[in-house]
């Protein structure tokens, strides 16, 4: 492992090193920068000035700690990048043959692709790169699970950089061995008459009692009503007694 140099340490951490807190004073400290001696007047002894390109000068300017505005232009202003969005956790199952179906048919894609793109050598040498083992089985289960609708969907789910390109493919593949889903409901429901209410009454005439349910209608149409049968006397034939429990 290779040891960072005391003096790039200090100069790249100046602002947080207690007792330096400036730039400069690690260049004139750590690499002699105080010490250099300006020589221009051996370059130029025609003028009394000397050389204006080898004269050393003090800057103006001290260093990014104590004067960041003259330094603002050099900032990097790079975009944060875009918060990706969270892919959904699938339960674990056994695949089926569907699944099976599915997985061979993208692995065919693939291959077609990584030939028309690179050619026969280069799926030989280096296999279907187009799409790795790992994202393949990733849109499998995602496809059990019915998570995978748009391409939108394909790239959260996969973050496969291809998506936009090769996407409309990959969703074609999966609604072509989609696992099929029953249509019919487990439950049965019996829906209720509209507006009725239902009452159940019990007539208690003897051993012959029995149930009656009446509906009525909130039209108020009489006629939609139906009749409850009423008890008749064996004995007499009248209606409203029975001939057991009464002298005829």
């Amino acid at each position: 492992k290779k040891d960072l140099d005391p003096g790039v340490d200090y100069l790249i951490n100046a602002s947080e090193c207690s007792g330096v807190e400036c730039r400069r004073k690690v260049f004139d400290t750590c690499f002699d920068n105080a010490a250099a001696e300006s020589d221009h007047h051996e370059c130029n002894d025609s003028d009394m000035s000397g050389c204006p390109c080898c004269n050393v000068t003090s800057p103006t300017t001290c260093c990014d700690i104590h004067d960041p505005s003259a330094f603002s232009s050099f900032g990097s202003q790079l975009p944060k990048p875009s918060r990706v969005s969270q892919r959904s956790r699938l339960p674990k199952y056994m695949k089926g043959k569907y699944d099976y179906k599915l997985e061979e048919a993208l692995l065919d894609r693939c291959e077609d692709k990584m030939v028309a793109i690179y050619g026969w050598a280069c799926l030989n040498d280096h296999g279907a790169v187009v799409m790795t083992s790992a994202m393949l089985n990733r849109i499998v289960n995602c496809a059990h699970h019915q998570k995978i609708q748009t391409c939108q969907d394909l790239k959260r789910e996969t973050g496969w950089m291809n998506s936009d390109q090769f996407g409309d493919e990959v969703l074609n593949l999966i609604q072509q061995h989609a696992t099929p889903t029953t249509a019919t409901s487990l439950l049965v429901s019996t829906p209720l008459r509209h507006r009725g209410v239902a009452i159940n009454e019990e007539l208690t005439a003897g051993p012959s009692s029995s149930h009656f349910t009446t509906i009525f209608s909130a039209s108020g149409d009489s006629s939609n009503i139906p009749m409850k049968r009423r008890s008749r006397c064996s004995a007499c034939g009248q209606e409203g007694h029975n001939g057991e429990y009464s002298t005829c």
